[in-house]
């Protein structure tokens, strides 16, 4: 794009205007910023506030940050995802493929349940703290004829079973939610990303508090 940047004549002396160079200089860096943001996010759409949608191909995802948003001083925190396959195969998910990567780019990888309820005595009051409306995330999914729960952490005191691993076909799709560890002991402003990535699917959400 070619900006034509007019300059002034003073005293019989072409002046480049002060403010001028500033406007140009400006809608530059505005352009740039633009073109930038649209490559790194053409697959993620915001869903208004404290939630995103991620979309390929091959799966479609969705995921809540209010939890953060709204308790930054809690060590412990909770993500709520949706995912599901956006083609007729299967995709299967496991721990170890979910990570969330912190504004200082440190990983924290899923904690195992076992490590939640050791470093977390009473689950249940981390997921009352915020209350979710149940259409900000999964009213961006195409109705399917299966909802699951998968699972991969669940309070002490009921009698579900926490998964390590759960799949999802294209009739069906997966919910739950997740909980971070932060182990800078609460949850500074800035960007954040949640990535699940196997051979199946190449998920990266980012968001910002």
């Amino acid at each position: 794009m070619d900006i034509e940047i007019y300059s002034l004549r003073v005293g019989g002396t072409n002046m480049m205007s002060k403010a001028m160079k500033i406007f140009a200089v400006a809608v530059l860096v505005l352009l740039t910023g633009m073109v930038f943001a649209v490559a790194q996010s053409e697959n993620v759409k915001s869903l208004g506030k404290d939630a995103a949608e991620f979309k390929n191909d091959r799966v479609h995802a969705a995921v809540d940050w209010a939890c953060i948003t709204e308790h930054p001083n809690e060590k412990w925190a909770f993500l709520e995802v949706w995912i599901m396959p956006a083609s007729r195969k299967p995709i299967g998910i496991r721990r170890e493929d979910i990570s969330l990567v912190l504004p200082n780019g440190m990983r924290l990888p899923l904690p195992g349940q076992k490590e939640v309820t050791s470093g977390l005595r009473d689950i249940r009051r981390v997921l009352a703290t915020t209350i979710i409306p149940a259409e900000r995330t999964s009213g961006a999914f195409q109705p399917r004829r299966n909802t699951i729960r998968f699972g991969l952490h669940e309070e002490s005191s009921s009698l579900r079973l926490a998964f390590d691993a759960f799949s999802v076909d294209y009739e069906s799709a997966a919910c739950g939610r997740i909980l971070f560890e932060n182990p800078q002991g609460s949850w500074a402003a800035g960007e954040y990303r949640l990535e699940i990535k196997n051979g199946d699917v190449d998920i990266a959400i980012p968001f910002t508090i």
